[in-house]
């Protein structure tokens, strides 16, 4: 392992969490925030300190290429201090909370998961603008990766070592290179992930939000993130208009975004073509069908208006299915807990969407639709074979064969994903929650998706889990978003020590 090299990229990196931590600085100015700009001051000055630090460790540094260990290394290292450092200014600005709950509000934010300890004892309307603002920040930075956001930033990152940084960041995109460099093709995704951001946040500004709100859900959907400046979500905007703006944004966000510019680039085809995205989309849609009818036949919420009943299915199946947590339809319950209170098999429905995630590529969490399809070809080649020991079986996506090794990355993935969620709901359950409680909170936390069941429900808030549960699912975030594999790796010493 090249320790410097490691500390100097991540001292760049910190450096530039350093300076965006200027911006909710400026809005607790501008808004005149009860604590003022004092919490994001002293947040920026502990990155700022910690930059230097990581920086003077790797002044021996002089440019080595990376190999795919650092790349973990750093993409590991960056999502824990920008959350530490993250919940630094939470912790000052809102100081009913104690600092557990304050990385667990960075940590979600961080990782694009939208669970919040906020919105129950502390109203989420209710909170300073210099807090609302960072939550948005903070997702919009995860969604498309802190580490690839600085790779057009870091000229020590040359030859092909950079490339191992993208690949620990965005696992699944590596086919789908957009440009001959690293550099370039960061740079690339960078200005894609901006221009939809503002085009997002002018569209929404154009149907009658106020320029803050539209700029800050502009940020989190296109992060698939969920945080919101309403108590109940986008339900807050009333506005139908509103609401469709960032079903699109959702989606953006859920597809590839290689898939997303080659259709920009005149194949607009390439995303019906593409085997992921084509599933993903068709999965979406089934949902939504199987979700409407399902409410029209077994529940009154409605009361037969048929339009908002289609409109709520389609919002709450694209948010869930994209891992965004955006709720509506909280007046539509008694409960008002959106899809929290429809029919339990709707519920189970968006329960496998939140597990199955999105499309590699995009800022989704989830386990990602491209690893369910290769589980299910690899399942049926395999009952092939036993019908037909004779017979030679391939596996392929889109034409390409996949080799073994593969297969059993794929397999291993979902035996650790089992295991994460079985051993997050234990724990969570021995602090004296109920089981819905604390397998939807697991379950929620390892897909990066929001909100979750029992008293972590839509409405609900993660403030109702107690220190250790919330430790659990910190953990379960990071895990989730780095796909395990970067994680486990981290706490390997071997992983250290070559």
């Amino acid at each position: 392992m090249n320790l410097p090299i490691v500390a100097k990229v991540l001292g760049f990196l910190i450096m530039g969490l350093s300076a965006i931590g200027i911006i909710p600085l400026l809005v607790a100015i501008g808004y005149q925030d009860p604590r003022g700009p004092w919490p994001w001051l002293v947040m920026t000055a502990c990155a700022f300190v910690v930059a230097l630090a990581l920086l003077f460790c790797g002044r021996q540094a002089r440019g080595e290429d990376l190999s795919i260990r650092e790349g973990i290394a750093i993409t590991s290292c960056i999502w824990i201090l920008a959350s530490l450092i993250g919940a630094i200014g939470i912790l000052l600005a809102v100081p009913q909370l104690d600092f557990i709950s304050a990385w667990f509000e960075s940590m979600s934010g961080f990782t694009t998961t939208g669970s919040s300890v906020f919105g129950t004892e502390i109203l989420i309307s209710e909170l300073p603008r210099g807090v609302l603002i960072w939550r948005h920040i903070m997702q919009w930075l995860g969604g498309l990766g802190i580490v690839v956001i600085s790779l057009s930033l870091l000229p020590l990152i040359t030859g092909g070592g950079g490339f191992s940084l993208y690949r620990a960041e965005m696992p699944g995109i590596t086919n789908e290179r957009l440009a001959p460099r690293i550099a370039d093709t960061a740079r690339l995704l960078v200005i894609f992930y901006t221009a939809v951001t503002i085009l997002c946040a002018f569209a929404l500004w154009l149907v009658g939000a106020k320029p803050f709100t539209a700029i800050g859900h502009a940020m989190s959907s296109i992060a698939t993130g969920g945080f919101s400046s309403f108590d109940d979500s986008i339900d807050g905007f009333q506005s139908e208009a509103a609401e469709w703006i960032i079903i699109l944004g959702m989606l953006a966000g859920g597809l590839s975004f290689a898939m997303l510019l080659g259709a920009l680039r005149g194949r607009p085809l390439r995303i019906w073509q593409n085997a992921e995205s084509r599933i993903f989309l068709c999965l979406i849609a089934f949902a939504i069908v199987v979700t409407a009818v399902t409410l029209h036949f077994q529940s009154d919420f409605y009361n037969g208006n048929t339009h908002d009943l289609w409109r709520h299915a389609s919002f709450n199946i694209v948010s869930t299915a994209t891992s965004s947590g955006f709720a509506v339809g909280h007046h539509a319950t008694p409960d008002g807990g959106s899809w929290s209170s429809w029919p339990p098999g709707t519920q189970m429905l968006l329960i496998a969407l939140m597990i199955i995630g999105g499309c590699t590529g995009g800022t989704a969490g989830g386990s990602k639709v491209i690893r369910w399809v290769v589980a299910w070809k690899a399942l049926r080649s395999e009952l092939r074979r036993a019908v037909e020991p004779s017979r030679v079986t391939v596996v392929s996506i889109d034409g390409k064969p996949l080799g073994d090794r593969v297969l059993l990355q794929v397999g291993s993935f979902f035996i650790i994903l089992v295991i994460c969620w079985a051993i997050g709901t234990l724990i969570i359950s021995l602090e004296g929650h109920g089981l819905d409680t604390a397998a939807g909170a697991a379950i929620t936390a390892v897909s990066n998706n929001g909100p979750g069941l029992g008293e972590v429900r839509v409405g609900g808030s993660f403030s109702a889990l107690g220190p250790v549960s919330q430790l659990t699912c910190i953990l379960l975030m990071l895990i989730g978003r780095l796909e395990f594999f970067g994680i486990i790796a981290l706490c390997s010493w071997r992983h250290w020590r070559r």
